[in-house]
């Protein structure tokens, strides 16, 4: 049941904020130069995958780590 409800609200959560990002870009994507438009997706692209590396670094040091005063 917590995983079904976390992925709900991770999946709207993600769909929210990538409506808002889409609605952002294309209100100004027609004023911003070409290399500026190229940095800021850069800087995104570059964003999520230093997330998506943390998250995987922290799933794999988890199944890792081992607790020596906490009882299971």
């Amino acid at each position: 049941m917590r995983i079904i409800g976390a992925f709900l609200l991770i999946a709207g959560g993600v769909t929210a904020l990538g409506s808002i990002l889409y609605w952002f870009v294309t209100a100004i994507i027609d004023f911003l130069p070409l290399v500026l438009k190229a940095a800021i997706v850069a800087a995104i692209v570059g964003f999520v995958l230093l997330m998506v590396s943390l998250i995987r670094e922290r799933v794999r040091a988890s199944k890792t780590e081992e607790f020596k005063e906490v009882e299971r």
